[in-house]
């Protein structure tokens, strides 16, 4: 596959005056895309969450979310969004039926997760196209309501989607690791 690094592809569609909406494709996730996704993971949340937790906090917290989740990235309810001009992935999230480290589920209800969008992308819609592909197939699935646990940064950003912010949840990857806050934040399905 052509590899252009980020920001050679962001100035080469510039250059060439690329019509966002024929860009970028939207795509379950395939075998040899996690490489790519680590990178659009650990780009995203090393520089987007910057400022909203305390360095020593997000120091600790970022390598163990910046991989794809094994489970996840295996149930074919995770995306990808591809920029094709240079088949670089740019941007992913998917979502599941078990809450988050747990497999706990809940009838009609799915959980978004590992939403990123690389910062040199950040507010081109990707992350809405990403949210509607999670959105279709999950009612396909008979899902009603999705929930999410976001971070204290992208509050707004679900909340343009249409979630509502319903809690204050921390959220703990491990003994010894502080916890980061987050907020508790869900939809339904129904009337979107």
């Amino acid at each position: 596959r052509l590899k252009k690094p980020f920001s050679t592809t962001l100035a080469y569609c510039a250059q060439m005056g690329c019509d966002m909406s024929d860009t970028f494709l939207v795509r379950t996730a395939e075998p040899g895309d996690e490489s790519e996704i680590n990178l659009v993971l650990k780009a995203s949340y090393s520089v987007l969450l910057r400022g909203a937790y305390e360095d020593h906090v997000l120091d600790a917290f970022l390598p163990h979310i910046i991989h794809c989740e094994a489970e996840l990235f295996s149930s074919r309810q995770f995306f990808v969004v591809l920029h094709q001009p240079s088949k670089s992935i740019v941007a992913c999230g998917g979502w599941s039926q078990e809450r988050v480290g747990t497999q706990e589920t809940t009838e009609g209800l799915g959980h978004l997760r590992q939403f990123a969008v690389h910062p040199e992308w950040a507010g081109k819609g990707l992350g809405k196209r990403l949210f509607e592909a999670c959105q279709r197939q999950a009612k396909e699935m008979n899902v009603t309501d999705f929930e999410c646990c976001s971070s204290l940064l992208a509050e707004g950003f679900y909340r343009r989607l249409g979630l509502q912010t319903i809690g204050d949840k921390e959220v703990y990857v491990k003994d010894g690791i502080p916890p980061i806050p987050c907020k508790l934040m869900k939809t339904s399905l129904t009337s979107s």
